[in-house]
């Protein structure tokens, strides 16, 4: 906090010396590199607010202590690393994943899971093609979406997710009758999902496991 307000300091000093000259002498030139130097300060400052906000995050979110110890570790390496950002993002790879899986889309399911699931999920797809059925998921919405468990391994960072959502699922024949499910039923869904990614590689994470109850 104490390099915060040393920061905030100096640029607010930097920014009245500024205004001040500019007051004084019309002519600019010769202050120009102020400028870089107080935008970089400005930046600076509001990293470092934004670092020491998301730990006050983590040390209020309501996660296990070993969980909170991951993502504090997480923050060291990643400073841009934020919670909501990283459950808004699940939430949508979930969506995502479940309109891919619904009309076979094989490439948005390649890039957003990892290699076992995607096997999985491709036999899946395969099975319903060879028995010539269509499986069809409509997301009505998601509930919840709770972190119930993270870990750091071999610079791999896993994050298990517990989402809730309600669902309308159905089972149709080559002629598009139901023969499994109900078109107007919704059924409350619990989903529990790993991401994983390895460590200042970017934001993509990949779905390393999957499990519905």
């Amino acid at each position: 906090m104490d390099l915060v307000i040393l920061i905030a300091l100096t640029a607010f000093i930097v920014y009245k010396l500024f205004q001040s000259l500019g007051k004084e002498d019309k002519d600019l030139k010769q202050f120009k590199h102020i400028e870089p130097v107080l935008d970089s300060l400005k930046k600076h400052v509001n990293h470092v607010k934004n670092v020491e906000f998301e730990i006050i995050s983590i040390k209020d979110a309501n996660l296990l202590p070993e969980v909170k110890k991951v993502f504090e570790k997480l923050l060291i390496e990643e400073k841009s690393f934020s919670i909501n950002h990283f459950i808004d993002g699940a939430k949508k790879a979930f969506k995502m994943i479940l309109i891919a899986f619904n009309s076979s889309e094989i490439q948005t399911l390649k890039k957003l899971l990892a290699l076992s699931v995607y096997e999985k999920f491709i036999k899946e797809v395969n099975d319903r093609i060879a028995q010539k059925i269509k499986y069809n998921v409509t997301l009505v919405g998601i509930k919840e979406a709770n972190i119930i468990d993270a870990n750091i391994m071999n610079d791999i960072v896993s994050v298990k997710l517990e989402i809730i959502s309600e669902q309308i699922i159905t089972v149709r024949d080559k002629d598009e009758n139901i023969i499994s499910g109900s078109a107007s039923k919704i059924l409350p869904m619990r989903d529990i999902w790993t991401y994983s990614k390895k460590i200042k590689s970017g934001n993509i994470w990949h779905i390393t496991q999957t499990e519905s109850k």
